[in-house]
């Protein structure tokens, strides 16, 4: 009896490099389509692979829907820092993401990020979250609600 072996829809997420001397160019990152496919032991690769799906079908939908130029990256240097996703807008920074399970401290990463490329919003989603606060100008948001809430607040006048 042959056996059918179906291999889990993926897509590629290319690093942002744009004016930025030591980051990382040629790797790119892997996502499921399937959030379930990226399991792992702590739960954080399907949080983050559901934060890449997201914001994959939202950037096609501005494109297709209204002609809206976004795109989604991630963000790794040769220091090793690394922000989860960039997502931008007519190739200019509108949205540093960086995705946690419970941590409601901004990573070091995001906050030299927030610095050097001086986004519209820095965003810090958490799964487990008990208020949203702000810390370093970055917001720390309940993941469920942002995402509930993405094709209503990314409009640029937002």
């Amino acid at each position: 009896m042959a056996r059918c072996v179906i291999s889990p829809r993926i897509f590629l997420l290319p690093p942002y490099s744009h004016r930025l001397s030591r980051s990382i160019r040629k790797d790119r990152r892997v996502f499921f389509f399937d959030c379930a496919a990226a399991y792992d032991a702590t739960g954080g690769a399907q949080l983050e692979n559901l934060v890449a799906c997201s914001l994959l079908k939202f950037a096609q939908f501005q494109r297709d829907a209204c002609g809206e130029n976004w795109g989604v990256f991630y963000l790794r240097d040769k220091e090793s820092r690394e922000v989860d996703f960039v997502v931008t807008l007519n190739r200019s920074v509108h949205w540093l993401i960086e995705v946690k399970a419970s941590d409601d401290n901004p990573s070091t990463s995001l906050r030299y990020y927030t610095q050097k490329l001086r986004p519209h919003e820095s965003l810090q989603l958490v799964r487990t979250l008990d208020r949203p606060q702000e810390k370093s100008g970055i917001k720390i948001l309940a993941l469920g609600r942002w995402l509930e809430n993405l094709p209503a607040v990314a409009h640029p006048g937002s």
